[in-house]
């Protein structure tokens, strides 16, 4: 799944109403506070037996992330990576959305080998996949929402990750 999947990315400008987008409760696996669309990913993971990096908008009490929860093949939430590397430029205000993310890097062990993931504009900076390597990773996810440039459409920055 892409980066911020639950919509078009929203980035590209700053507006505080955006800010209702975020999804609370990502990591609590209680089944009367966990957030309702992280039950619903969990039950379809455990039917189609996949695992799945889910990336959202998350409000962590008042801080804002993007984030990306590992749910396993049997539906356990296995933990939450919040993006480490965030850009400000032209078309990408994420430090208006978002605060550094606060677990490092992380590889989640699930039902098909040692998963690691970062997000995004972390794949552009070497120390993410070294990282995550070392701690074992099988293979490194990077879900994105980039494939073009906004500031310029006629820039196409997709050949760098495809």
């Amino acid at each position: 799944l892409q980066e911020l999947f639950l919509g078009p990315y929203f980035c590209q400008s700053q507006n505080a109403a955006l800010f209702a987008l975020a999804e609370s409760d990502i990591d609590d696996s209680n089944s009367k506070t966990e957030n309702a669309f992280i039950q619903r990913m969990r039950q379809l993971a455990k039917t189609l037996k996949v695992v799945l990096p889910i990336s959202v908008f998350e409000r962590k009490n008042n801080t804002f992330y993007n984030s990306v929860i590992m749910i396993d093949a049997d539906g356990m939430n296995l933990g939450t990576y919040r993006k480490t590397h965030i850009p400000d430029g032209t078309g990408y205000q994420e430090k208006f959305y978002f605060s550094p993310g606060d677990t490092g890097f992380k590889v989640f062990s699930t039902r098909v080998g040692n998963v690691g993931v970062g997000i995004c504009w972390d794949q552009w900076f070497p120390e993410a996949a070294r990282s995550m390597a070392l701690m074992g990773a099988d293979i490194i996810l990077y879900p994105t929402a980039i494939g073009s440039e906004p500031q310029d459409p006629t820039l196409n920055s997709a050949y760098h990750w495809q």
